[in-house]
Parts: C-alpha cells; structure tokens; sequence
C-alpha cells in the first residue's frame, strides 16, 4: 500500500465485488514479465509475500525460521505458510549482489541461522531481472485461490419457479378496424412480471411459438396480433412469464376472413396508390 506502491491486489476471502480486482501504476504495468503485474496475480490467488511475517525481524510474531524441518521449523504456520518458500528477512539493497543475484546479508533466524532467501522468486520483493518463479506449493496454493474466487461468483439453478395464477377466459376476435386479432384475458395474479402469448396454426395442442413482440407488462389484460393471413386459422395461449413451464391459459382460437387490405397502421384514411382491373389501372 502507500503512495509509492506500483501494483496492489486483495486476497480472495471476501465476497465483496470492490475486492474482485488488481490496481496497476500504468509506469510499472509491463516493466517486466516477472514484475508487479505477476506478482499481484499472485496476491489475487491467495499467495503472501516471501517474506511475510519475518520481515519486521526474527523475533516477530509470525517471523518464519529457516529450517523446514525440526522442531524449528514453522513454515506451514508462519511466515508465507508454505515449505518450499525459504525464509526471507525482506530484499535490502545494502544485503545483495546485483551482479550475481546473490543475497550478501548475514541476518539469522531467532535460533541464529542463516537466512537463504528465495531471490528468483515472483512474491518477494528482490529485483525482477533475478527470476520470476513460483514454486510447487505456490501453484497448489494459487488453484486454491482460483477456486475461492470462483465460489464467490457461484449460484444454484436448482429453485422453483415462484407460484404465479394462470389468467383465465382468453377470449380471441377480429379487430375490423386494425385487421389484427385482439386478445383478452383475465389477469388472476399479483406477482406476475408481465404475460407472453404464444401462437400455432397447427392446432391447440402443438406448434405454439411465442409472438416476435409477443409480452405485455405487469397487469397486462389485452395484445392484439397484427401479423395476420386471410383464411387462416390461429390458436393462442397465454402465460406469466415468471410462471413454470406449465403455467397457460386455456387454448383460444380465431379463423380469419378474407383480408382484401391489410392495413399498415392503425392511421385512418389510408389511400391505395393503385388500382388495376386486367390492363386498365387507375393511370390510363
């Protein structure tokens, strides 16, 4: 954190969507392939610095000791919490050799040993061009970050629709004005989002497609179908759209007439542009 930090990242145990992200400085964003961009991603799956816990000195609370074994060691509890991480007191520039990425320091654990700390390893903080590694237990512990983070966005299609009453008394006839079926029901429901009308020319039982604009809102009573043939026979349905699969009106139907001129609007006073009786039309 602070002013001076070129990336920052959370760790993945909260649900909280402000934590769902990783923060660059743009000056450091490709700088390097193992530089701050990976090691955020690192923080993103759940991984801890190298030298976490032991960077405030041997003798901190959570200090991790060099040895990985023994009755010293304390890697899986301390420190970054895993084994093949060595021991790291924290890159200091006045304890490393840049020429051959070497740690000079002669900083010892609480038991006096030896630091050996991870120099080519992507979560401390020594220099970049040193490596970029992560190791074994470090991708074991980054697929359990992936998938903590994955839980956070997980969901269950296993609910049951809520109950929404079907409307009743689907009544379907010819709008004369409109040249387009009117649909009306009654809306027995208070918790319906709005209803869907469904179409078949089959037969009242099968090949019913719900209408390209087909839905009315909450509360809706009424839809006309404008998209209409001469002589043809439709059957209607309607059903709440929040309903179950099975949540349908009863079946009505219509036969149209003979439609000589299908009106493009519901506008008045329409005017035909031509008219031909064999070969005299209305320009001759």
């Amino acid at each position: 954190g602070g002013t001076a930090a070129a990336g920052y990242a959370y760790l993945p145990y909260s649900d909280n969507s402000n934590y769902n992200r990783i923060l660059m400085r743009i000056s450091s964003y490709a700088s390097s392939v193992n530089g701050t961009l990976s090691h955020e991603f690192g923080h993103y799956f759940s991984l801890l610095h190298t030298h976490q816990g032991t960077e405030n000195g041997p003798f901190s609370a959570n200090a991790e000791n060099v040895p990985r074994t023994g009755a010293q060691a304390n890697c899986s509890t301390d420190g970054d919490l895993l084994c093949d991480t060595e021991a790291d007191p924290r890159y200091d520039s006045n304890d490393f050799d840049f020429g051959t990425c070497s740690y000079t320091g002669s900083g010892t654990d609480q038991f006096g040993n030896l630091y050996t700390p991870p120099v080519d390893n992507i979560m401390s903080y020594y220099p970049d061009a040193c490596g970029g590694i992560f190791t074994s237990d470090q991708y074991t512990q980054i697929a359990q970050g992936l998938a903590t983070r994955l839980g956070h966005n997980s969901y269950s299609l296993d609910c049951s629709p809520p109950g929404v009453n079907v409307p009743t008394g689907l009544n379907a006839q010819l709008n004369n004005d409109e040249n387009g079926i009117d649909l009306s029901w009654t809306d027995n429901a208070s918790n319906e989002i709005g209803y869907l009308v469904e179409r078949s020319t089959s037969s009242g039982s099968t090949g019913f497609r719900q209408l390209t604009d087909g839905y009315t809102a909450a509360n809706g009573t009424s839809y006309t179908d404008y998209n209409i043939a001469s002589n043809t026979q439709y059957w209607y349905r309607v059903k709440p759209a929040n309903g179950d699969c099975d949540t349908y009106s009863s079946v009505a139907n219509f036969t149209t007439p003979t439609l000589y001129c299908t009106a493009g609007s519901g506008t008045c006073d329409e005017y035909i542009s031509r008219v031909q009786i064999g070969s005299i039309d209305n320009s001759s």
